[in-house]
């Protein structure tokens, strides 16, 4: 299977790793919440 890597920008031929780019909980956070939300450099893309 091929596909192009999203952090890399590089053609892989193995299976991509299944990630998210946020924990759950930060997508159940409401508006209000999210401007004080910050992701750290783990889960930043």
């Amino acid at each position: 299977m091929k596909y192009i890597c999203q952090c890399c920008g590089e053609e892989k031929e193995d299976w991509p790793a299944i990630a998210y780019n946020a924990p759950y909980f930060y997508y159940c956070l409401s508006e209000e919440e999210l401007k004080n939300a910050e992701l750290t450099q783990i889960y930043a893309p």
